[in-house]
């Protein structure tokens, strides 16, 4: 009975990673389902881990090769539902970073259950407490970017953006351009301390920059003001489109 309860909610897991996706049209919809194979794989790996130990009693094989193995089975599955959500959706080819989050979510849960399980190590887990700890930070560093992304811009409104640090650029993609952050030359800055934006355009079709997620609720602004410099000698013409989400190209 055990047996047949792991195998199914291990079932359960694969297809939630290999038929459920978003749309990915904010931040957080593209962030969210690439976190979410962290702890779908971390629970996928603990279950893994414990099924080999009912076919392998822990006194017949040392309890490191269950680990080891059960890492290994969920690396293995993390590539087939790579293929697996490709075959289902076109769209969703295979992707090396997540089968790299479905190795850090093993190294989450074996971690944990590690340190259930004094018969590895003997005495202090610190093993499995620094791989699970270094495992989860590298896990949780996009997620918790983009939700200091969206702080900032929160902490920004009404403007659009401010290029004082590295994250003001988050909501900006460079489109057949270079951008970088620098401080304004004093002789456009007044001698002031101005941070600013220099976008250098590297291709002749439709070069610039795109602010893909401003702030939605615009309501009581009626005026868009940029203020723009132009470095060079000859007069520069720029378009500025502003478009809906659901726009028609």
């Amino acid at each position: 009975m055990r047996s047949l309860a792991i195998a199914t909610l291990g079932a359960a897991l694969l297809g939630l990673v290999i038929f459920f996706g978003l749309p990915g049209l904010t931040a957080w919809q593209r962030v969210a389902p690439d976190f979410a194979h962290g702890p779908v794989f971390a629970l996928l790996a603990v279950l893994v881990a414990l099924a080999l130990r009912q076919r392998w009693p822990a006194g017949r094989r040392p309890d490191l090769v269950h680990y080891a193995l059960a890492l290994l089975v969920t690396l293995a599955l993390g590539v087939f539902t790579e293929f697996a959500q490709g075959w289902y959706n076109p769209a969703r080819q295979p992707s090396v970073g997540d089968v790299g989050r479905d190795l850090l979510g093993g190294l989450v849960g074996l971690s944990l259950l590690a340190l259930r399980d004094r018969r590895i190590f003997g005495g202090p887990q610190v093993a499995p407490l620094v791989v699970g700890t270094a495992a989860a930070v590298i896990l949780l560093a996009p997620p918790s970017q983009a939700a200091a992304a969206y702080a900032l811009r929160a902490a920004n409104f009404p403007e659009l953006v401010r290029f004082r640090f590295p994250l003001d650029l988050y909501f900006l993609e460079a489109r057949g351009s270079s951008i970088r952050r620098l401080s304004l030359p004093e002789r456009w800055s007044g001698g002031r301390s101005v941070p600013a934006l220099a976008v250098k355009l590297e291709c002749e079709k439709w070069p610039g920059v795109a602010l893909v997620e401003p702030a939605s609720d615009w309501r009581g602004f009626s005026v868009l003001t940029l203020d723009l410099v132009n470095p060079g000698d000859q007069p520069l013409e720029l378009t500025l489109r502003i478009l809906d989400r659901a726009h028609d190209w």
